[in-house]
Order: structure tokens, then C-alpha cells, then sequence
């Protein structure tokens, strides 16, 4: 029989000076042997909550324990069996010393610095009047403000910001319609999308002009580039020569005295699109989007940085609205854009930030319900967990209306495989899922797409317990430590022994025992989006 590999684990710290210190159960000094060592793995944090217990003085301090130590569990082998940082170090005196140690997984370093930022947004809402001392200045130039509206454009009925001067005006005066876009404190500006439409009489009008301003303050802009609108279709990029905090967007006419009583002249803006201050490229055709695997890299080199990013997947959809107003967590952020992919998460060895897509097609570890110290607790197949079709609900970010995408009007959120089981009886069956925070229509589809991809994904939740070791996918016994979330596992000598999906792990090592949940009733896709909508709630976006 093949010999079993040791299970032996010891801690090793690093504390904030680099200087390493190992805890072993060999140790000749008892306050350095771990007791009551244990750890979880988690989809979507990694490597989780760990604790281990020192026979140690409580009335002492110790350079080897200090909060935000570096902590690893390593095998004999020199295999990592959790990462973390020290979080608390409660002490106790009942029938003698201890001190017990809690970690935390990296993952809460995304949890350290809440940040602010504007990726691309699209919401015609966060467009407002010019200040009132802006409007003060205006009108001492002889530029009296009119409005705009948030509406619908007459030729193919986008939602577009609308741009008017109405009536007529006598010399000096020269009226001009602005809207101003407040990007935050913090936040900058660089870069306006839009194409225009004109109504009547300015479609076929000279003198008209449209100019995009930038400015750091709400009074008074400092660059500007302008174009004298000739009454054509065009769509640019408009720089405004750099980086500001607002922009804003005026509509004129340059000659006086012009228009007539009674008129009204519009400008419609359309694909209104305010870029801010990022180091990552823009994705897509115009307007343009961002990559979630680009989006999660750049928070995380910015807020989070003792995290690696290597293990991010690229991803090509470009999200078409991402905004983060409030102050938000970067762990709550890599929630937000991976609503679209619905990706596995974690931060493992080496403080290495993973974020791809889960391999269901083989496994990568093996129970047997022969093997000595296994049990499996197995619920099974519902009928609540198929559907042929999803039903989204959202609110459109540009007009603010909510609406409902069924999948008998929108293809992609139908799924026709004859192999569901739904389809081979006829039946049509639809899910439901009801969008936190304003996105556009063509991202509500690609949310209710995955979802509806993970809605129907193979479940058989339940729990493994196992004692000791188990074998991987080529038949060698392994500690079990070594199983994690995001892995998969097979039941060999089960009638169904496809790959289920393993969602959390815990490691005892006392008892030496492993608890697998795998493909958890508390669906992905509810718990992401339950977490994201909470997140977005404290943070005021939804």
C-alpha cells in the first residue's frame, strides 16, 4: 500500500522587521509548540479564519507576536497549508497561560482602504445645473444660463442629455445652456464621450457651438476645447487638456441678436460617456468600457498593494458603468465587477490575488466512501435549482427607468439546451434576478446570462468529512490539509461521481479531520449578489 505523507504542520511568522520565527510541536520550548491549530478556506476570500494557541504568559510581550505578523502553516514537505496575518491575540488565564492567536487570510488586506473612483460613468442623472457662482459669472459676461433636460432624443429615442436655448435674444446677450459633472473629492476627470444630434434649426443652423470644460473648481474652469458645431452627426473624445475634478459641457450660439420668440433649439448628447483618472486601457467599442480582470489589478495595485495580482484571468467584457462615489472597500469593489463573470476569488500562496473561472470538467481530488474516516452527507436534485430562461429587473443608468428583460423577448437569457431537463418536458421555467445598483441594458443581459449559466450548473450540495489524507487526481494520498475552496472532488464509488464544485474547507489538526462543503444550497450567485447589493447599500449606490 502506498505510504501516506506526513501531516505535520508548523507556523512560521514574520514580523514587520522581515525576522522569521517558527513555531513547532518539536520545539524544547513549550510556549513555541502550536496547540488547537486550525484554519477554513472560503470561495471568494482564499485562505480565511485560522487560529492556534501558545502555551505563553499572558503578562509578556513577544517580538514574535504582533498584530498584522505574517503568518503561514507549512507541511514537512514545505507545502503551504494557509496564509494569513495575525488579527487578534487574546489571553487567558484558566489553569494556566495561553495565548490565542487569530488570523485573518489576505484577503482582508482588501478590506484595509476604502477608495473612491469613477472608471466610466453613464448616468445623464449625475449631470447638474452650474453653480450659482458660475451662473453669476456667466451672466456678467452677458451669457444668461438656460436649461437642459435628461430625456429622450427625437431621432432614435437614446436616452441623451438635452441641450436648449429657446426664444429669442437681443445684443449684448448670447444665452448658453451648461451642465456640470461633479466627479468627487478625490476624483478626477479626463475624458468626455458623446455624439450629437440637433433638433430643428440646429441641425441646418450655423453659429452654433458645443464646448467641454475642465476645472477645478465648480466656479470657474481652467481648460476647455471647443468646437463650432456644424450641424452634422459626430461623435469625439473630448481631453479638456487634462485632469480635473468637474467637467462641463455648454451649448451656444455665437452671433447676437439671434433666434426667434417661440423657438426652441436643441443639442442632444447621446452614449454620454465621463472617463476618470485611470492607469488601465478602455476596452470595446464606443463609448467604451473596462475589463473586470483590468478593473480588480488596478484597485488592487492602488489600495491593496501587498497583493499579487499574477493570478488574475483577463477578461474581455467591457463594463459599461462602474462608478464607486462613497467609500468602498476594494474587496467590495472585486465584487462588484465580478457580478459579470461570476469568477472563483481568493488570495493564496504568496499573497497571490486569484480571480478565473472554475474548471467543473474533471477533478482534483478523490473520496471514496470505502476509505476508513469518510462520510458524505448529500442533498439532492431540486427542481428549484433548473430553469430554462431568467428574468432580470433593473434600472437603466441613463434614463432612470426601471425595467423588467424576459427571456421570451431576449435570447440570450434563455437557455435551449436539450438536455435540461426543463426543455425535454416542455415546461418553460424561468429564475429571477433583480440588479442592485442602475447598469446599463446591455450589461443587465451579460449579468442574466452568467447568472443563468450558474443557476443551472450542475449543485449536489453537501458535506465530505474526511480523516487524515485523501488521494489527488492521479491516485496519491495527500494530506488533507491540502484541499481548498475553488478545488473540485469526486466520490469514485458513487453513482454520481461528477466533480462537485468544494466552496469552503476547515482543517482541525487536533482531530486531524477535514470538512468539505461542496456546491453549497446557499448558491454562488445568491451569495455574490446578496453581497454585493449590501456592500452597494452601505455604500450608497444602490
Amino acid at each position: 500500500m502506498q505510504p501516506t505523507p506526513p501531516l505535520d504542520l508548523a507556523v512560521e511568522v514574520t514580523n514587520a522587521a522581515g525576522v522569521r520565527t517558527r513555531w513547532d510541536s518539536g520545539d524544547k520550548v513549550a510556549g513555541n509548540r502550536p496547540q488547537g491549530l486550525s484554519f477554513n478556506t472560503k470561495r471568494g476570500d482564499g485562505f480565511s479564519e485560522a487560529s492556534v494557541t501558545l502555551a505563553r504568559r499572558i503578562d509578556q510581550d513577544y517580538p514574535d507576536l504582533n498584530l498584522f505578523d505574517d503568518v503561514a502553516f507549512v507541511g514537512a514537505d514545505g507545502s503551504v497549508a494557509y496564509e494569513g496575518r495575525i488579527s487578534a491575540q487574546p489571553r487567558s488565564f484558566n489553569d494556566g497561560h495561553s495565548i490565542s492567536v487569530a488570523l485573518a487570510g489576505w484577503m482582508s488586506h482588501a478590506r484595509d482602504q476604502p477608495f473612491t473612483g469613477i472608471y466610466v460613468d453613464r448616468d445623464l442623472g449625475a449631470w447638474q445645473p452650474p453653480s450659482r457662482s458660475r451662473q453669476a459669472t456667466l451672466l456678467s459676461g452677458n451669457n444668461p444660463v438656460q436649461g437642459f433636460t435628461a430625456a429622450r432624443d427625437s431621432t432614435n429615442a437614446l436616452p441623451a442629455l438635452i441641450m436648449q436655448l429657446e426664444g429669442a435674444w437681443l445684443s449684448p446677450y448670447l444665452p448658453v445652456s451648461e451642465a456640470l459633472y461633479d466627479a468627487g473629492a478625490n476624483n478626477l476627470v479626463t475624458q468626455v464621450y458623446y455624439s450629437t444630434q440637433g433638433g430643428p434649426g440646429v441641425a441646418s443652423g450655423p453659429n452654433f457651438t458645443l464646448e467641454l470644460h475642465g476645472g477645478s473648481s465648480d466656479a470657474s474652469y481652467d481648460i476647455h476645447s471647443g468646437d463650432t458645431w456644424a450641424g452634422t452627426d459626430f461623435a469625439s473624445y473630448n481631453t479638456a487638456g487634462g485632469a480635473r475634478r468637474y467637467a462641463a459641457i455648454t451649448f451656444g450660439f455665437n452671433a447676437t441678436p439671434g433666434g426667434a420668440d417661440g423657438a426652441q433649439y436643441t443639442l442632444g448628447l447621446k452614449n454620454l460617456a465621463v472617463y476618470g483618472f485611470t492607469n488601465i486601457s478602455k476596452i470595446g467599442t464606443d463609448p467604451q468600457g473596462f475589463a473586470a480582470s483590468d478593473v480588480i489589478k488596478d484597485i488592487a495595485q492602488r489600495y491593496c498593494p501587498l497583493l499579487n495580482t499574477t493570478g488574475v484571468v483577463d477578461t474581455t467584457y467591457p463594463i459599461p458603468h462602474l462608478v464607486f462615489r462613497e467609500q468602498t472597500d476594494p474587496y467590495d469593489a472585486f465584487l462588484e465587477v465580478n457580478k459579470y463573470h461570476l469568477f472563483e476569488l481568493g488570495v493564496w500562496e504568496n499573497k497571490t490575488l486569484t480571480f478565473a473561472p472554475a474548471d467543473r470538467t474533471d477533478y482534483d481530488w478523490e473520496v471514496r466512501l470505502s476509505d476508513f474516516g469518510v462520510t458524505v452527507d448529500l442533498q439532492g436534485d431540486s427542481v428549484e435549482d433548473l430553469a430554462n430562461g431568467i428574468a432580470v429587473e433593473y434600472t437603466d443608468v441613463q434614463s432612470s427607468a426601471r425595467d423588467i428583460l424576459l427571456p421570451s423577448n431576449v435570447s440570450d437569457l434563455a437557455d435551449t439546451d436539450p438536455d435540461n431537463p426543463v426543455n425535454q418536458h416542455g415546461l418553460t421555467r424561468w429564475t429571477k434576478l433583480t440588479i442592485s445598483s442602475p447598469t446599463t441594458r446591455d450589461a443587465a443581459i451579460q449579468i442574466g446570462r452568467t447568472a443563468l449559466t450558474e443557476f443551472n450548473a450542475p449543485k449536489s450540495p453537501g458535506t465530505i468529512n474526511v480523516t487524515g489524507h485523501l488521494r489527488d487526481r492521479a491516485g496519491h494520498w495527500q494530506q488533507g490539509w491540502k484541499v481548498r475552496a475553488g478545488d473540485t472532488i469526486a466520490i469514485t464509488d458513487h453513482p454520481n461521481s461528477s466533480p462537485r464544485l468544494v466552496t469552503e474547507t476547515g482543517w482541525n489538526h487536533d482531530s486531524k479531520q477535514l470538512t468539505v462543503t461542496v456546491d453549497s444550497s446557499n448558491k454562488r450567485l445568491d451569495a455574490i449578489l446578496d453581497r454585493v447589493g449590501t456592500a452597494l447599500t452601505a455604500a450608497g449606490l444602490s
